[in-house]
């Protein structure tokens, strides 16, 4: 029988991930609005990442956490770094050639990328239920995307969300192969750290810096900050109540998160083609996400 100390620890985990889940929706739709009033990707991105950074080490330092990592852990953080400029670069600057929502579906097919690469690197087979997933988001993504006769898409907007997907699953596949030694906190602090870095040495070399000119735009500034760093704290917190396999499930709910909102406040409309094709994808990174690894299998036999 379940404690009601577990019941309630799961609870707070669900919630904190639910919360992490829509903060980093809050977080993207923001950019794009601030991106509309003249706000640079870039200069969005530093934003996000540099608050983000700052929070995480406070949350460490009040803590008392250490900061300091295991012989090879800086370049482990350097390498995470590079993956989440990568993921959020290609991501935000996918939007401003396709709409959210497609871009949104496109970024979240980072896990069946996952699954590709542990069938090539580990050797880890497809099963039935892995291909029909496959089988279905790609479906669905060709009725999302409207692929008919007439269509027309924008190769430079598909190019972008393609990299953050291929970073994500790139950054997933690292992750998970972390040695325990590494705490999974200061870890991501570096990480952020050198994504702020990396978008801040853009800013400087482009010359894209871009100030808001209005008091509604600073406050999106603040919000896109303080949403990255809730949603990077909470979902630390959250997996660690609830671990890493029903934390991937629950932020999967990011799209569907991301997509409503963009309705509500891009006014971008799905019409009942495309809502299929939504749906289907959605439902197919669920079923994969679900899905355990042989090495997870077998650890509990």
């Amino acid at each position: 029988m379940l404690t009601e100390q577990f019941i309630q620890r799961r609870s707070i985990g669900i919630a904190l991930l639910l919360f992490s889940a829509s903060a980093w929706s809050i977080s993207m739709i923001t950019s794009i609005m601030a991106y509309r009033e003249g706000i640079s990707v870039n200069t969005s991105n530093a934003t996000r990442f540099t608050f983000a950074a700052v929070v995480v080490l406070g949350y460490l330092l009040t803590h008392r956490q250490p900061l300091r990592l295991p012989r090879g852990g800086i370049g482990l953080g350097m390498l995470l770094g590079f993956l989440m400029f990568l993921i959020s670069f290609g991501y935000l600057t996918s939007t401003k050639f396709i709409p959210v929502s497609l871009a949104v579906l496109l970024f979240y097919m980072a896990p069946f990328l996952v699954a590709l690469i542990v069938r090539i690197v580990d050797g880890e087979p497809l099963s039935v239920l892995k291909i029909v997933s496959l089988v279905t988001a790609f479906v669905g993504l060709i009725l999302a995307l409207k692929v008919d006769e007439g269509f027309v898409l924008s190769l430079p907007g598909f190019g972008f969300a393609l990299l953050a997907a291929c970073a994500l699953a790139t950054m997933i596949t690292i992750s998970s192969r972390v040695p325990h030694k590494f705490n999974p906190i200061v870890l991501n602090f570096y990480g952020l750290t050198i994504g702020a870095l990396f978008f801040i040495a853009t800013l400087v070399l482009v010359g894209d810096l871009t100030f808001p000119e209005t008091p509604g735009t600073w406050l999106k500034l603040g919000i896109i900050g303080i949403s990255v760093a809730a949603g990077q704290v909470s979902m630390f917190l959250g997996i660690r109540h609830i671990g890493s396999m029903h934390s991937a499930i629950l932020m999967n709910l990011e799209p569907v998160f991301t997509i409503a909102l963009a309705m509500l406040l891009l006014g971008e409309r799905f019409d009942q083609q495309q809502s299929v094709g939504a749906i289907l994808v959605i439902a197919a990174v669920f079923v994969v996400s679900l899905i355990k690894p042989t090495e997870a299998v077998a650890e509990q036999k």
